[in-house]
């Protein structure tokens, strides 16, 4: 019996990086989340394909350093949200919600000049592949699932956010069987990065630990000192994914602001490690409505101008009670730190992996859903792990 190739699909697109990466990671999962949509994804924008073709890979590789050298111009801006409400690239009523990406005229000429290069070597191609200059969307894909009632709710609470980048400069990237195998960063004539290196994050927030400062010694503020994460005030769909017991976001809004207020008072300091806001009412809005000087670490949703707190450095070091604490949005452990992490970001989706208290791990997760809706003390954080 004769053994058959498998043939292999390949993909060619731009690699997201840094914080862009992270934030649209954030928005993937709450998208995914809230649509139902099971499928693994990589935040990516897709280029040509997937496609299929007898060319050699080397062949693959050179023709997309060649064309990241030809355009070192090249550039995109990202412009919030938006989908595909009646797609022709399905047939059984599916939509795609989307991030819109604005690219440059530079990026837009690689783009065709990729495509016209390769459909004569392709014996398989997309219907969008063909597609003009001026006529492809560019775009990252959160989702896809069946058009309907949910489709529309995320699709008009998506279109009240921005996710505004400027000017970013496009890493090419070719994917085999969609696994990560070349990455080239256009107008450079560098070593290409080497398929391991693929997800390692270039602009992770371990460069900005080294230039923290010293531990802020806590014991000299003369009030109380809180923690909390993740409200997401105006976020309706919380309450279900996260099985928050709560009739609406409005109610939900409510019972966080009173129980904030009930037990922060005047002199007080809380850290609010992410996640405040998820609608059209601002984080200033919220932070009017909150007793106590608030010292505000931005998260994957905090969008927008904060007037109303001090914005801090995600990672910063504090000292309180003998004990030092690292309070962090997400809980990802620098390598320069052994000691506790006080994080947000995880909800009670994985109780195992992120629990509220892991002395295993030194972490303690404050994410709302751990500490009754209401904001927690050091005392009372140091009072659980001195257990």
């Amino acid at each position: 019996m004769q053994n058959s190739k498998r043939k292999e699909s390949w993909l060619i697109g731009i690699r997201l990086r840094g914080n862009l990466r992270s934030d649209v990671r954030s928005y993937m999962n709450d998208v995914k989340r809230d649509f139902h949509d099971k499928k693994r994804r990589y935040p990516h924008i897709t280029l040509f394909g997937p496609f299929s073709t007898h060319m050699a890979e080397r062949h693959l590789k050179y023709r997309l350093m060649r064309m990241a050298q030809k355009y070192p111009k090249a550039r995109f801006s990202t412009a919030g949200f938006s989908s595909f409400d009646q797609s022709d690239w399905f047939s059984d009523g599916r939509g795609i919600i989307i991030n819109k990406i604005i690219p440059n005229e530079d990026l837009k000429q690689m783009r065709y000049d990729i495509a016209q290069e390769l459909i004569p070597h392709c014996s398989q191609t997309q219907k969008y592949d063909h597609d003009s200059k001026n006529g492809f969307k560019f775009h990252i894909t959160l989702a896809i699932g069946r058009t309907g009632k949910i489709f529309k709710e995320i699709n008009k609470e998506l279109k009240s956010y921005e996710l505004k980048y400027k000017d970013i400069k496009p890493e090419l990237i070719l994917y085999r069987n969609y696994a990560p195998t070349f990455a080239y960063l256009t107008g450079h004539d560098v070593t290409p990065t080497k398929p391991r290196d693929l997800y390692a994050n270039p602009e992770t927030n371990q460069q900005c630990y080294a230039t923290l400062p010293p531990p802020t010694d806590e014991n000299k503020h003369r009030g109380r000192i809180f923690v909390i994460s993740d409200m997401h005030f105006g976020h309706e769909n919380i309450t279900k994914y996260c099985r928050r017991q709560f009739k609406s976001a409005h109610d939900m809004n409510r019972a966080l602001i009173d129980n904030w207020n009930d037990r922060v008072m005047e002199g007080d300091r809380v850290y609010y490690l992410g996640d405040m806001a998820f609608g059209k009412k601002s984080i200033d809005f919220w932070l009017s409505r909150l007793n106590g000087e608030v010292r505000f670490i931005r998260g994957n949703h905090d969008l927008g101008i904060i007037t109303r707190a001090e914005v801090i450095k995600d990672g910063l070091p504090i000292k309180y009670g003998g004990y030092e604490f690292r309070l962090m949005h997400d809980p990802d452990r620098p390598p320069d730190w052994d000691g506790w992490i006080i994080h947000g970001d995880k909800h009670n989706n994985s109780p195992i992996r992120y629990p509220h208290i892991n002395r295993r791990k030194k972490t303690i997760n404050v994410c709302v859903e751990y500490t009754n809706y209401t904001p927690m003390s050091l005392d009372e954080i140091i009072a659980k792990i001195s257990e």
